[in-house]
């Protein structure tokens, strides 16, 4: 079978990818390529599916995550917390790379800030005075 005929199946029958998964988007432009179905499985999560006609490779793995990331730096821009999963289907398996989520916040422990000289201490200035003198 060809790609396409594939992709199309996969497309029309998407409880062949997963039970209570459904279609959105066929063949989308995202990144430096096209995401062959964007769907959403039963759990409401955003799936990337990349359809490959042999079995897969660490290439298709990196091409599916590459599509993956993509959602997960647009989701970031858009302060959208969604779960974004990547799968590869093959006519023979079906391959379920995770899911990640969209956007998060990690907790930056305080002593960071304090570590990380300012410029007036690396070149060795006075610190600003921040007072406003008054004129009698």
């Amino acid at each position: 079978m060809k790609h396409k005929d594939l992709v199309d199946f996969y497309f029309v029958h998407p409880e062949k990818i997963e039970k209570g998964f459904r279609t959105a988007f066929k063949e989308l432009g995202i990144g430096h390529g096209r995401v062959d179905i964007v769907g959403v499985d039963k759990n409401r999560n955003l799936c990337v599916v990349e359809v490959k006609t042999k079995a897969t490779s660490l290439k298709d793995e990196i091409q599916v995550r590459h599509y993956r990331s993509c959602f997960i730096n647009l989701f970031k821009m858009l302060g959208i917390n969604r779960a974004v999963r990547a799968i590869v289907v093959t006519p023979h398996q079906t391959k379920d790379l995770g899911t990640t989520k969209g956007f998060y916040r990690a907790a930056v422990p305080r002593t960071m800030s304090r570590a990380i000289p300012t410029s007036r201490q690396i070149f060795g200035l006075k610190p600003e005075n921040n007072f406003i003198s008054s004129s009698s």
